[in-house]
């Protein structure tokens, strides 16, 4: 059964009720934060209970994306008019599954609110195709594509390297290398890395969403610059 912590009341007018997967994560809090202060509800899901109590919002749906069927998304988005998807997995472990969140989730869910107004926001990565060298950017390609697919209204975010007071996946690596004594190991030392920070990530979701389906990260300095949010149409 699904567990909902909510604050109940009534919802102003005007006021955006935001779904964000993924909510107590290192982009998912970000964005939570964001969309918080600028006035709109925010509704997170995650798995744990305990995470989520950690975190200083109120409202929260509590269930594994992976495991929604249609029937399933359509009645938890009754009350939404934004789904922000912010999870994801790094690799397949004992409780995560790659193609359970980024494939079946992704589809299941754009087939749940094909040919409604309500829109995904789906954040992706930068280098996601189909004959990408791992599985990690494989998996996010091929939800995707069923995304692309189904009729759904959405926008997909590729951001670069994600910087956060945090740490996580690829800038926990770096921090980790940093953190070596006297010497730095020479991995890939021609490689050039892209980088965005969260605190600006998290007001481009809103930038121009009626705009290009994908954007990378020169429209995502656009949109950070011109903070053109997310209105009610």
């Amino acid at each position: 059964m699904d567990s909902v912590r909510t604050p109940g009341g009534t919802q102003p007018s005007g006021v955006l009720s935001v779904m964000v997967l993924g909510g107590y994560g290192l982009i998912g809090s970000a964005v939570m934060r964001r969309l918080q202060a600028v006035g709109h509800r925010v509704v997170g899901v995650g798995r744990l209970q305990a995470a989520a109590a950690q975190t200083p919002f109120d409202e929260w749906r509590l269930f594994d994306i992976g495991m929604r069927s249609v029937a399933d998304w359509r009645q938890n988005l009754q009350d939404i008019d934004v789904v922000v998807n912010a999870s994801g997995a790094l690799q397949d472990v004992a409780r995560d599954d790659l193609v359970s969140v980024h494939e079946t989730a992704l589809r299941n869910l754009g087939e749940a609110l094909a040919g409604t107004s309500k829109r995904i926001v789906q954040i992706s990565a930068a280098g996601v195709s189909e004959d990408a060298s791992t599985e990690f950017f494989r998996s996010k390609a091929r939800g995707e594509a069923a995304l692309r697919k189904s009729g759904a209204s959405y926008v997909i975010l590729r951001p670069t390297l994600v910087l956060a007071p945090t740490a996580y996946g690829g800038t926990a690596l770096l921090r980790a290398g940093a953190a070596l004594p006297l010497i730095l190991p020479r991995v890939l030392p021609e490689a050039q890395i892209q980088c965005v920070h969260v605190d600006d990530l998290a007001p481009a979701l809103w930038a121009d969403p009626l705009g290009p389906m994908v954007k990378v990260l020169p429209s995502i300095i656009l949109a950070v610059t011109t903070l053109a949010f997310l209105d009610n149409r």
